[in-house]
C-alpha cells in the first residue's frame, strides 16, 4: 500500500500541470529575488546631501572655466542628442520611402 502511495505521488508530480506550476512558481520566486535586489541597490543611494558637492556640479564648474578659457571664435556648439537621433531616424525614412518607390516602380513595368 505505500508504494502505491508513492508511485501515484511520482505521476503527480510528473504531470504538465504539475511541471508547469513549478515552473511559474520558480519563476515568481526568481522576479522576487530580483525585485529585492534592486531595492536593496536603489536603498544604499538614499537621499543626497546638498553640501556635498557632486560630481555632476564638479562637471559644470569645470565646464564654465572651461569656456571662459577657449575664445568665442573656436567654440562650436555640439548638437544635441535628440536632433542628431531626429535626423538619422528622417534619413531611415527617406531611404525606406525611396526603397518602396523603386519596388513600386518595378512592379508596375512588370
Amino acid at each position: 500500500m505505500a508504494s502505491s502511495h508513492f508511485a501515484s505521488r511520482l505521476r503527480k508530480d510528473l504531470s504538465v500541470d504539475m511541471i508547469r506550476t513549478k515552473i511559474v512558481h520558480r519563476k515568481s520566486l526568481s522576479q522576487k529575488a530580483n525585485r529585492h535586489k534592486e531595492y536593496e541597490q536603489n536603498r544604499r543611494f538614499g537621499l543626497k546631501d546638498v553640501n556635498i558637492p557632486t560630481l555632476e556640479r564638479r562637471n559644470l564648474e569645470l565646464e564654465d572655466t572651461s569656456q571662459e578659457l577657449i575664445p568665442e571664435e573656436m567654440s562650436v556648439k555640439p548638437r544635441s542628442v535628440k536632433s542628431v537621433l531626429s535626423d538619422q531616424r528622417r534619413q531611415m525614412l527617406q531611404k525606406y520611402q525611396e526603397e518602396k518607390q523603386l519596388k513600386k516602380l518595378k512592379e508596375q513595368r512588370e
